[in-house]
């Protein structure tokens, strides 16, 4: 009598990111992206959203090769390593920087943080965004990512 071959399914750790299609760590396409953001910026109060959806804008304009996903319940973008989010707290929105974030020229003294790398700016619901900064801080940080 012949055995009969099995097939095994493969055991796969990954979980799917709510609203993305796509699974935990997975590096997400410039248009699941933008959907994932506007998911995650549907789930926000009112300048909240507002807020979160200007500071993509300035992210994909200064790092237009970025790709990223909704990590850690929240938009992470990455290019040649992790490079910003986007966080909404209580009382205000955060664009933060990682590894690359103590190597930013920053002569507005915008961003904040103690830690050996990341640093942050928060912006709250009456501040004035300068997108045009914002923008330059993130090409800083492509750059810095870029050279390794």
């Amino acid at each position: 009598m012949a055995k009969k071959k099995t097939a095994k399914k493969s055991a796969s750790k990954s979980k799917t990111v709510a609203g993305t299609g796509r699974t935990d760590g997975a590096m997400g396409k410039r248009a699941d992206l933008g959907a994932a953001v506007s998911t995650y910026s549907g789930s926000l109060p009112g300048w909240q959203a507002s807020l979160a959806r200007r500071l993509d804008r300035v992210v994909r304009k200064g790092a237009p090769r970025a790709t990223g996903a909704i990590k850690w319940g929240m938009p992470v973008y990455e290019h040649h390593g992790m490079l910003c989010y986007i966080r909404a707290q209580a009382k205000y929105v955060t664009l933060g920087f990682y590894a690359q974030g103590t190597s930013l020229e920053d002569p507005k003294g915008l961003l904040e943080g103690t830690g050996k790398a990341i640093r942050h700016v928060k912006i709250g619901a009456a501040d004035v965004v300068d997108e045009k900064y914002l923008g330059e801080l993130v090409r800083q940080a492509v750059w810095v990512n870029e050279a390794g």
